[in-house]
């Protein structure tokens, strides 16, 4: 590839269209068929050539897929420095596992749109081991101001099993670019310590995550309230959420009245984690939404759920005018493990 040839994924989906054109479909073919198969496209293409053995009898729903770790990037970059199009995958629907690189300079972000539309599976952010850091954002182009579909990281990937970003210093954020929106199959989730760089979730954020089982929220996650619609369905129709741990740095919930509370429809809960030293504010009582029963609206509470908060707090807690709708599910945060 030319020096400034970035790996597409209009290219490597051409891979997996001329594999599947060359064998009718067949889920399998031996690495002669590939570099028969791949020759059509590039005879020299150190991509293609490399891709070959990685999709070799890989399958999903009959079509081919490839995976990328991270020592396969030496194959793959013409150089440590080159860098990824910031839609280096997006819209490529045999796309996997992507483990990125740990020691390339050229490779330090993850970008808005990069896996946009993709068939991706897992997705990691690997310590690195040349002393840069990972970030997540955007080159901001005209082109943003007219689709807030530019400024999605993860946005309905719906074979999106798992991710890990732990290893990331910063993440920019947009209002109405909900992250995980509509992961349906998301199981395994790391977020990063941002503790001085403070990111604030905005509606709709883990919205649909219907897998997910349990989330971490580390120091430097914020969920505003204080009546503000930002925080309202943060994570709505996570319908297996049974644990969620909320940093010391979320000091307001949302509740409504009809719908878009925080937690709508969480009724699975088990385990809500308070770690905040002041009460968090709930601006009503329809935190996991509301009833409609005769002509009023009661709210929700999960039959299993149990709220921890630090133990000084919990008569604030019971007392307040919202909160107190959970009276008798407090528990003392400093008795809290993950296994209660």
């Amino acid at each position: 590839m030319a020096a400034d040839t970035i790996v597409t994924g209009s290219k490597l989906t051409a891979i997996a269209n001329a594999i599947r054109a060359k064998t009718g479909g067949s889920s399998q073919m031996t690495l002669d068929q590939m570099a028969t198969a791949i020759a059509g496209i590039s005879a020299t293409d150190r991509l293609f050539n490399h891709l070959a053995g990685k999709l070799n009898g890989s399958t999903y729903e009959g079509q081919f897929a490839y995976s990328i770790g991270k020592d396969d990037w030496d194959a793959i970059l013409d150089s440590p420095a080159q860098g990824l199009n910031r839609y280096a995958f997006a819209g490529d629907k045999w796309v996997r596992d992507v483990t990125f690189p740990d020691d390339k300079p050229g490779i330090t972000t993850l970008t808005t749109g990069m896996f946009m539309g993709s068939g991706v599976r897992s997705i990691t952010l690997p310590p690195r081991t040349d002393g840069l850091s990972w970030s997540l954002t955007t080159p901001m182009t005209s082109d943003d101001a007219y689709s807030s579909l530019n400024l999605q990281y993860f946005f309905k990937l719906t074979n999106l099993e798992s991710v890990d970003i732990s290893e990331a210093t910063s993440i920019a954020h947009y209002s109405n670019s909900p992250m995980f929106y509509g992961c349906s199959k998301l199981t395994s989730l790391s977020l990063p310590d941002l503790t001085g760089n403070v990111i604030y979730l905005n509606q709709g954020d883990f919205q649909e995550c219907t897998s997910l089982t349990e989330i971490v929220l580390p120091p430097g996650w914020c969920v505003t309230a204080s009546g503000n619609v930002s925080a309202s369905s943060v994570f709505a129709n996570c319908t297996s959420l049974r644990m969620a741990d909320l940093s010391a740095d979320v000091l307001g919930l949302y509740g409504h009245q009809y719908s878009n509370g925080t937690f709508r429809n969480c009724s699975a809960m088990e385990s809500l984690v308070l770690r905040a030293t002041t009460m968090v504010y709930l601006n009503h009582a329809g935190l996991f939404g509301t009833d409609y029963n005769g002509g009023a609206y009661t709210p929700k509470v999960p039959a299993n759920l149990t709220i921890y908060v630090p133990q000084a707090l919990i008569a604030s807690y019971e007392a307040d005018q919202y909160w107190s709708t959970f009276s008798g599910r407090f528990s003392a945060l400093e008795n809290y493990s993950p296994s209660s």
